[in-house]
C-alpha cells in the first residue's frame, strides 16, 4: 500500500492510498485522483519520507534492562500515567468542520 502525499493545482494537499506507484499513475493518468476540497484532477505528487510500519518494534528501554544492564528484549513500556494529557478526539478538525459548513447548504438546497 501506498501512501503519497498530492497537491492541487489550487494548492489543497491530501492524502492518497493506492495500492502501487504504478496504481496511482494510472489513474492519475484516466483523471481519478480528485482534490477532495475543490474537485479538480490537476493533481501533483509531493515528495514525501517514506512511512514504515514495523509492527511495534521499539528499541529497549531502560526499564527493560535487568540486572547487570542486560535488556530483556520485550521492548514493552510502562503505561503512561492516569494524569498525563489525553488527545482530544471528541473535537472535529477545522478541514472537517469547513467541508460540513460547505456540504450541508449544498445538501439541503434546491
Amino acid at each position: 500500500m501506498k501512501v503519497l502525499d498530492l497537491r492541487c493545482e489550487h494548492g489543497h494537499g491530501f492524502e492518497g492510498w493506492f495500492a502501487s506507484g504504478d496504481a496511482f499513475e494510472d489513474q492519475l493518468a484516466r483523471g481519478l485522483v480528485e482534490c477532495p476540497a475543490c474537485g479538480t484532477t490537476t493533481v501533483v505528487k509531493l515528495l514525501a519520507a517514506p512511512r514504515l510500519n514495523l509492527s511495534g518494534a521499539r528499541a529497549p528501554t531502560e526499564t527493560d534492562a535487568g540486572a547487570g544492564g542486560r535488556s530483556t528484549g520485550t521492548g514493552r513500556t510502562s503505561p503512561a500515567p492516569a494524569d498525563a494529557p489525553q488527545a482530544m478526539t471528541s473535537s472535529p478538525s477545522p478541514a472537517s468542520r469547513w467541508m460540513n459548513a460547505v456540504r450541508h447548504p449544498l445538501a439541503n438546497t434546491e
